[in-house]
């Protein structure tokens, strides 16, 4: 039995683990899939909606969504081994 699937988890607030932005944490993440792939892993990209699932509000509805539309810039034209966890624990 071999492990050939990673999970990586991204946070919705960056500056949770010493980033400025979530452009910044995003070439963090983009050399972790680099890497993955590079091992021949299938990663998979998960986010984890904190602030949506302490506050499901329309605010944060659609903060988790414009995230999602960075991260998908960001990974538009990867090989298709490379999937999404859309939002990780919806809401409580």
């Amino acid at each position: 039995i071999g492990l050939d699937t990673v999970r990586i988890r991204l946070l919705d607030d960056p500056s949770k683990l010493g980033y400025s932005n979530y452009d910044e944490y995003l070439d963090w993440a983009k050399q972790v899939v680099d890497w993955s792939l590079k091992a021949g892993l299938n990663p998979v990209l998960a986010l984890w909606g904190y602030k949506l699932y302490y506050s499901p509000n329309e605010e944060n509805i659609e903060y988790e969504a414009n995230l999602w539309s960075k991260i998908a810039k960001k990974f538009k034209n990867y090989p298709e081994n490379l999937s999404f966890d859309l939002l990780i624990e919806p809401s409580k």
